[in-house]
């Protein structure tokens, strides 16, 4: 199975560690328009994989999506400590207009995770750019309140002095989704 990652920063290149080590996939293919970063990343990610599973990992470009079982799209400006996700919702906007229908052209057959920040909304823009090249809504998923549950589980579980994994709660957030 072939894994495409757009965006090579600390969210994409942390997925595509975490997929070696689980040996999830047999190519992992990472675009970012920061080429060299995307490349960087590639062979130090590549360099685990003795420790791991026998996969492919390597930098390319929106073409070599094709074939891509699932894309991850972790494309963004990165957070800033103390500062709400939505703060940068016009520019991941303006992002996500640049890459959307580059995704959706080279890899209309994949499930699209989205993982870039804010979560709810991009990917409500995600699926809206998706049925406009004709892919259903179900094929795009969001990581969602997924990284605010295990925060919420981990520090629940450290203030009740219990193991983490016995701790069951979710975070959900109804957020209105602006047009772009």
């Amino acid at each position: 199975m072939k894994v495409g990652i757009v965006g090579s920063g600390v969210v994409g290149s942390t997925a595509a560690y975490a997929m070696v080590m689980r040996g999830i996939g047999r190519e992992i293919v990472l675009v970012d328009m920061n080429t060299a970063r995307a490349q960087a990343e590639a062979d130090d990610i590549l360099h685990a994989v003795p420790f791991a599973e026998p996969l492919q990992v390597r930098a390319g470009d929106y073409v070599d999506l094709a074939d891509s079982r699932i894309v991850i799209i972790a494309a963004g400006n990165g957070s800033k400590a103390g500062r709400d996700p939505s703060a940068t919702l016009g520019t991941q906007c303006r992002n996500l207009q640049g890459t959307g229908p580059k995704i959706l052209t080279c890899a209309p057959d994949a499930i699209l995770i989205v993982a870039t920040n804010p979560v709810d909304m991009m990917t409500h823009l995600t699926a809206r750019y998706a049925a406009a090249y004709g892919v259903p809504s179900s094929r795009v998923i969001g990581s969602g309140t997924l990284l605010d549950t295990a925060r919420f589980r981990s520090l629940l579980a450290g203030h009740l002095g219990v193991d983490s994994r016995h701790v069951h709660g979710y975070v959900v957030v109804n957020t209105a989704i602006p047009k772009c």
